[in-house]
């Protein structure tokens, strides 16, 4: 990408060498712009890919954090654990 950014302002500075002042002057705009939109979308996408990762990471955490409890409670309350282990099941598929 870089590379076709600064072949564009290649052939920007040599319409200006040849008298396209104007033409040279918008395209140069343009160019700005475009580049700024660029940068700026690439950033969005790098933070978008932190995020997944971050949620990834969230997400594994919970869920030992829930076998954990589960495993606590078992220890302690065993028959609840055993009455109510379908509906836990239940409640997480929908979850997913």
């Amino acid at each position: 990408m870089a590379f076709q950014v600064e072949k564009v302002r290649q052939l920007i500075k040599e319409a200006e060498a040849v008298g396209a002042k104007e033409a040279a002057a918008a395209a140069a705009e343009s160019a700005a712009r475009i580049s700024y939109e660029l940068q700026t979308a690439a950033a969005k996408v790098q933070k978008a890919n932190a995020e997944t990762v971050v949620l990834g990471e969230h997400q594994k955490q919970l869920e030992l954090s829930r076998e954990m409890f589960k495993k606590e409670l078992e220890t302690i309350m065993p028959e609840v654990i055993r009455e109510n282990s379908e509906q836990i099941e239940e409640n997480k598929e929908g979850l997913r």
